[in-house]
């Protein structure tokens, strides 16, 4: 998965970020990190493609994110 947060921390990592968890992502993806900030954008691009074709399919009116990454500010 893309939007997990183990999975956006390592493709920080990867990427040049030194965070270890979610919170530290969220933490400096507020602060500037360019790749902490990536991350979520990756995420978000991914997510909303993915509930976009179900929606389209499905014919929802309503998608409800959850998880630790949903409540980050």
């Amino acid at each position: 998965t893309v939007a997990s947060g183990p999975s956006m921390v390592r493709w920080a990592q990867r990427n040049g970020s030194t965070v270890r968890t979610a919170e530290e992502l969220a933490a400096a993806a507020r602060t500037g990190d360019p790749a902490a900030f990536q991350a979520f954008a990756r995420a978000g691009r991914a997510l909303g493609a993915a509930i976009a074709g179900v929606a389209s399919v499905c014919d929802a009116r309503l998608a409800v994110i959850g998880g630790g990454v949903a409540q980050a500010e």
